[in-house]
């Protein structure tokens, strides 16, 4: 049975963190492996998160895990990059499972 799972965690809105990236990662890149449809949600402090650095290396990182269309960072001003609002409320609403990892949603 494969499940819909949103995985929250810090990824991108704090920049060079290495490891601590990857602590969150490996979830989404092995659930994504096992089959499952797997979308990461991180909210940030930022404004515009759109065109901001976070938004390039979620992308970029994300994109290398062939989830470039999984992914959501949520501006603190109600901006967007990655999926839309609309398509992460869809996404939670269809999700079958949600891992919040240090309760960053």
């Amino acid at each position: 049975m494969n499940l819909s799972v949103v995985v929250s965690g810090m990824v991108a809105g704090t920049l060079a963190q290495g490891g601590a990236s990857w602590a969150v990662l490996q979830y989404v890149a092995g659930l994504g492996r096992l089959g499952h449809r797997v979308h990461l949600v991180e909210p940030v402090d930022r404004c515009d998160v759109s065109r901001s650095p976070s938004s390039r290396y979620a992308r970029d990182t994300m994109g290398s895990l062939g989830l470039e269309d999984q992914w959501c960072l949520l501006g603190c001003d109600g901006s967007t990059a990655g999926l839309s609002y609309d398509q992460v409320l869809a996404v939670a609403g269809e999700a079958d499972l949600l891992i919040n990892i240090s309760g960053m949603l």
